[in-house]
């Protein structure tokens, strides 16, 4: 016993079609309701948002972008401060002979400063809660090489971000 295969209907070509297109209307959303704009900002100014790190709710955070330090540098500074109290931090960074220093201490202390502001948080009870560096815009130069060949040189740059937050 032989079956027969299903043959598929053969499509019309461009221009000759039979059938009438659909129209292909955008479909309505319905509009959300939501609150004035003044009536969501007091809500937001009531309700504090408290972010978790490990073992510290985060008070503040700073953040220096276009830094023209490599990432990979300015990871091992963000390493040697993360888990510390405010003030070893500092010591650390200020005691430290790399580049990179110089800029991670002027944002631990603007960090502070933020936390002191917007949070009047205790200086004595801040800690490193975390941070990281992520990678900024790479400027390309060219090094004129050997026989009229020219070589890349790759001037990175980085975005640094720090939080401090007390131990719970």
């Amino acid at each position: 016993m032989v079956e027969k295969k299903k043959s598929k209907p053969k499509k019309a070509a461009k221009g000759k079609s039979s059938k009438a297109k659909k129209s292909a209307a955008p479909k309505k959303r319905a509009a959300k309701k939501s609150a004035p704009r003044k009536q969501r900002a007091k809500k937001a100014a009531q309700e504090p948002v408290v972010v978790r790190v490990g073992k510290f709710e985060v008070v503040s955070s700073a953040t220096l972008r276009n830094v023209r330090i490599s990432p990979q540098k300015a990871r091992l500074l963000i390493g040697l401060i993360k888990g510390k109290q405010v003030e070893p931090a500092l010591q650390a960074l200020r005691f430290s002979p790399r580049k990179g220093a110089r800029f991670l201490e002027k944002l631990l202390k603007s960090a502070i400063s933020n936390a002191v502001e917007r949070a009047s948080a205790d200086v004595d009870k801040l800690w490193v809660a975390g941070g990281w560096v992520d990678k900024g815009r790479t400027l390309k130069r060219l090094i004129p090489r050997a026989q009229g060949r020219g070589d890349i040189i790759k001037k990175r740059s980085s975005h640094l971000t720090v939080q401090l937050g007390e131990r719970r």
